[in-house]
């Protein structure tokens, strides 16, 4: 009130004439903030849209993840060593995806594999090592030769597998220390 009492003592507005030119900018504005408000209301609902969709989106790949999960282990259970291995089928049935977890059921037992005893040499031999930090006994010095601690001939590899896909390898060196 104190600000129109200000204008009015400026002549710009008059209280008989309702502050006229004020009120019709104030009414403007209105109009103008009301369609704002709509044209916001309209995003706010298309925004919400988008949303929903993600959301279904997401929920489908989930799905996809999880049944790519368990043809994986279908696949890992057929191929880790089909009829070679007791116990093992090469079908993958038994295998059961419950919130994107596999689960196998208690009558698809795998059988440990292995272990298998390889030299390094051996190794070397097949291409496995291509290399590695283990000194040649060439390179070792007079004294450690003759107790043969660098010799590669002493270390061997003792390869396992509990279960298809996973592979347990073990490091051995048979020169004291």
């Amino acid at each position: 009130m104190a600000n129109l009492r200000d204008l009015e003592e400026l002549g710009l507005v008059d209280a008989q004439d309702k502050y006229n030119p004020l009120a019709m900018e104030v009414e403007q504005e209105l109009v103008h903030l009301g369609s704002q408000r709509t044209k916001a209301m309209d995003e706010h609902k298309s925004l919400e849209g988008v949303y929903n969709t993600i959301l279904e989106h997401n929920a489908y790949l989930r799905n996809q993840l999880s049944t790519y999960k368990q043809y994986l282990q279908n696949v890992r259970l057929a191929s880790g060593g089909g009829d070679k291995v007791k116990g093992v089928g090469n079908t993958g049935f038994g295998v059961t995806s419950i919130g994107g977890k596999v689960w196998t059921k208690k009558g698809a037992k795998s059988q440990l594999i292995g272990p298998y005893k390889y030299t390094y040499s051996q190794l070397e031999k097949a291409g496995i090592i291509s290399e590695s930090n283990v000194p040649d006994s060439k390179y070792c010095p007079r004294s450690l030769v003759n107790v043969n601690v660098c010799s590669k001939g002493l270390v061997y590899f003792k390869i396992s597998s509990p279960i298809p896909g996973t592979f347990i390898i073990c490091f051995n060196h048979k020169g004291t220390l």
